[in-house]
């Protein structure tokens, strides 16, 4: 099935482009650094290869929002990682970073270890 839809298309001059790109900065926020925070097993890389926001990006704060949610959603469900939470720092007007604090799985195990209290068990009484 094939839909089409009637639309309009307009010249734009370059007094009316630089507006419209202004007034989407003003809506959209770039990503200055993503620093990440607890990690000592896990590889930065990992961590990174989970996000789906990069630094230098530009979104709406809309998109920014959803981003953050689901990425979080995404980190915990690796299993390697008891709480992550981010958090939106903003610079400015147009720039956040993003710190995003994970708390790392303990990934050993205990082991009893039996000692009898007494050695001498030949001369019981």
């Amino acid at each position: 099935m094939l839909l089409a839809y009637p639309c309009h298309v307009f010249a734009q001059s370059k007094e009316s482009a630089h507006l419209l790109t202004d007034s989407l900065r003003s809506t959209s926020v770039q990503i200055d650094k993503i620093f990440i925070i607890g990690f000592k097993k896990t590889k930065e890389h990992i961590i990174r290869r989970e996000l789906s926001i990069i630094d230098g990006q530009y979104l709406s704060r809309a998109e920014l929002e959803e981003a953050i949610i689901a990425d979080k959603r995404k980190l915990v469900n690796t299993s390697l990682f008891l709480s992550v939470d981010i958090n939106v720092i903003e610079l400015s007007e147009d720039k956040v970073d993003i710190i995003i604090r994970v708390s790392e799985r303990w990934y050993f195990f205990p082991i009893p270890i039996f000692n009898l209290a007494d050695r001498n068990l030949q001369n019981g009484g």
